[in-house]
This record gives C-alpha cells, structure tokens and sequence, in this order.
C-alpha cells in the first residue's frame, strides 16, 4: 500500500472491500478517507478542523478531512447491533472492509484514519501498533460526537495495542499465530466488560490451537465469560508492555497523552494515585493506594488539555461531582509534597 500515493499519503477508502490476506498493512503516517457526497461547505471544514483529525487554527480548510455523508445502506447491519436503529444505522460509514476467517489487517503508527467501518468476523485479526498515535475518533455507543470510525466486533480480534485500557469481549479466538494485546493500565476480559454497549455480550473464548498473551502495567481482570480452552496458549503478563519501536510524529493530542501515559506509569515511592470508580457516572474520589491524603494542588483537564476543574489544599476525604462534565476522557494532576502525579478517569453518564 505504501507504493500508492507516496507523496501526498492518501489513499481512498473503497466502497466495499472483503480482506483475505493474512497481513494487509495500512501504512504508517498514511491517511485513510472516504469522499464525501455533497461537496463540504466553509462552515463544516471549520467545524472539522479540530485536534482529534491532526487540524490547528492554522490548517488550510482545503486539507481538513470532512466527516463523510455516506452512511450504510446494509439492512443486515441494524438486526446485528440492534441498540438503536436509526441512531446505530446512521454511524456505519458506507466505506466496508469485510475481514474474512484468517485475515488480518494492521494500522502502523500514526495512520490518519476517517470515516470507515471494519466487520472483524470470527478468526479475523485487526491490529493497532500504537493505538494512541492514530487520527480519527472511534465510534463508540457512549461517545459518538466527532467519532470518525466504527469497529464492529463479530467475533474477531481487535487489539488497540498501547492504549491505557483494553477490553476484550465477544472474542471466539481461533487464529493459530500469536495474539500480544499490550495496554498501559489495565486489560478486562470477559462476557460483559466492554464500555461500547452495541458490542454484543457474548464470551472471550481462546479455542485449542490459539496462542493469547495479555500484557497490563497494572492488572488485568479476568472476568466471567473468559475461557482459554484445553489446547490453547495462554499467558497473563502483569508488567509494563514497553513503548512502540516506530518513531513517527503524532498529533498534539497524541503526544499528551503520550506524556501522560510516561507520566502515569512512572513508579512513585509514596506517593501513587488511582481515581475510583473509573469510568464514573460523575461523583469520583481519588486515593493513594487506598489511603486518604491532602494534596497541595488538585488540576483535571480534559483531552485537548483545558483546565476544567482546580482547586488547592484538595482531601481526598471529598467527593467531586463531575456530572456536568461530558462523556470522554480527562487527567487529573495531583501535587503533594513536591511530588506530581497524573492519572487518567473516563465520564461515561
């Protein structure tokens, strides 16, 4: 694919493909979009020129890529995720790749993904090198807004290798080759553990012949509903996955939470926080390894770095409610005793 294109690095999605190759590689730095329908206006590009799709104040309107108009005409679609219709039908971009028993496709680093949607069926592989460093929002049923793709699990696996968490469900893993998932935080796995509530509620089953590793900084969660069958490979790695090995120049977003990630996982000697529950409906506390304190400075950000919550001399014997905040992710920077420590908390009301 890295032949097509190469100096501008775009390829168009096609209107429906169905992937049989067992290594198909979307290339880093590539950017991957669907031609729109009806012609953008100036106040669509303006509205698309943010962040989360490699945009600034300074990008020439002529180079934002605009959210598609072409949405799926596949009436099978709303009878496999039947959460809601219309609202699920609407967010199916009418660009298909249909990954077939033993294919796989992989997402390098830093591919500019837009307006798309992956059907992982059973013994399918979609993998993302460095999940972080990638452009263009994943549709998830709790956080549509801005969303520029959609991954539909159908029994498939699909790992978002790097990201703070993942969550394995609705898995019948039946590929023969290694399957690493690698998360900085934390990996849950299992029947009902996935935040996205039009991913089917069925088990993470690893069948004879598979080879499964997770790998987690902190813990991984097996939950009911997981399975690793006579027969199969299966190892559970509590320890730091390490970095991805392919340098690239992610976008603002990226490279914060990149930061953040160093930041969080970077042992403290006295001083650790975790935010509970995480994700929260709203009403959060942090701790310190279960242990009330007194920070000097608590900050919370949300993830394009703006200050939306800061107060000093914070207890963690205090609730903070959190409800007027909207669904997505945030940092919280906590300070105490010349000592700062970032952790990240997701708002799914």
């Amino acid at each position: 694919m890295n032949i097509i294109n190469p100096t501008e690095k775009v390829i168009y999605n096609p209107s429906e493909a169905t992937i049989t190759a067992n290594n198909f590689i979307f290339p880093q730095g590539y950017t991957f979009k669907t031609i729109r329908g009806v012609y953008p206006s100036g106040n669509d590009a303006l509205a698309a020129r943010i962040p989360e799709n490699g945009c600034n104040s300074s990008t020439d309107l002529r180079d934002v890529p605009v959210v598609t108009d072409l949405t799926s005409e596949n009436p099978d679609d709303a009878a496999n995720f039947p959460l809601s219709t219309q609202a699920l039908t609407k967010h199916l971009y009418a660009s298909r790749y249909y990954m077939e028993n033993n294919s796989k496709i992989t997402i390098q680093n830093c591919v500019r993904l837009f307006d798309c949607t992956f059907d992982v069926k059973q013994g399918a592989t979609l993998l993302f090198d460095d999940y972080p460093t990638h452009l263009g929002k994943e549709d998830h049923s709790y956080d549509r807004q801005d969303c520029r793709f959609k991954i539909q699990t159908l029994g498939g696996a699909v790992l978002r290798n790097y990201a703070d968490i993942q969550y394995l469900q609705n898995g019948n893993i039946t590929q023969t080759y290694p399957l690493h998932y690698k998360a900085v935080s934390k990996i849950y796995a299992g029947n009902d553990v996935d935040l996205d509530s039009d991913v089917p509620k069925q088990d993470y089953v690893v069948n004879s012949g598979a080879n499964v590793t997770l790998q987690a900084n902190d813990v991984i969660y097996l939950e009911p509903g997981f399975h690793a069958l006579s027969g199969s490979i299966f190892h559970a790695i509590a320890s730091s996955p390490g970095t991805s090995i392919a340098p690239c120049t992610p976008s603002a977003f990226s490279q914060r939470m990149a930061a953040t990630t160093q930041k969080e996982s970077k042992p403290l000697p006295e001083f650790k926080i975790s935010v509970y529950p995480n994700p929260t409906n709203g009403i959060l506390k942090f701790h310190n390894d279960f242990l009330p304190f007194i920070a000097q400075q608590l900050t919370i950000e949300d993830a394009f770095g703006r200050v939306v919550y800061s107060r000093s001399k914070y207890n963690s014997m205090e609730s903070i409610d959190f409800s007027s905040q909207p669904d997505g992710m945030y940092v919280a920077l906590i300070s105490s005793n010349g000592i700062t420590s970032a952790v990240k908390f997701i708002v799914q009301h």
